[in-house]
């Protein structure tokens, strides 16, 4: 009885979770730059060039004159451009490359953060809780390890 009812409630948060990320994803969208850039650097490389982190989390890599050289989803910018992921990490210092307030649509308030890993967090306004977190450069898609409720959330409750 008790793991039909935590299997249940599981179910319903993870489903909560996904439609309070696809809310955050569709908030910060909404306020990216027209040319999509939320972070650019220059670059260490010879000849100069630019670094830059696009929505929804694009690594670009662009040469002196502005030609596109690279570019790689932010799932894979570790492995395959680990220079240029580790030199948007450093300018980005742990702060959010992007962060708005919004309100749900049952007229919550939360707050939508997206880090220069191209990851997309959803919290509470009110308490800080985190609600939601998607998976590198795809804002609107719920992490797979995701948990939206802790042990205690799921252990019976006499009333």
């Amino acid at each position: 009885m008790y793991s039909d009812a935590m299997t249940k409630a599981i179910k319903y948060a993870l489903e909560a979770a996904q439609q309070r990320q696809q809310w955050g994803a569709a908030a910060l969208q909404s306020v990216v730059p027209a040319d999509g850039v939320l972070l650019s650097i220059k670059s260490m490389r010879q000849g100069g060039g630019l670094e830059q982190l696009v929505w929804p989390g694009i690594l670009r890599q662009l040469d002196a004159c502005g030609e596109v050289l690279a570019q790689t989803h932010a799932a894979d910018m570790f492995d395959q451009q680990p220079q240029a992921a580790a030199l948007l990490m450093a300018k980005g210092k742990g702060r959010p490359v992007l962060r708005l307030e919004f309100v749900s649509p049952p007229g919550t308030v939360l707050i939508a953060i997206m880090d220069a890993a191209g990851v997309v967090y959803v919290r509470s306004k009110r308490t800080r809780a985190l609600l939601a977190v998607s998976e590198p450069g795809e804002p609107a898609k719920l992490r797979a390890d995701f948990q939206p409720l802790k042990p205690e959330d799921l252990k019976p409750r006499l009333r």
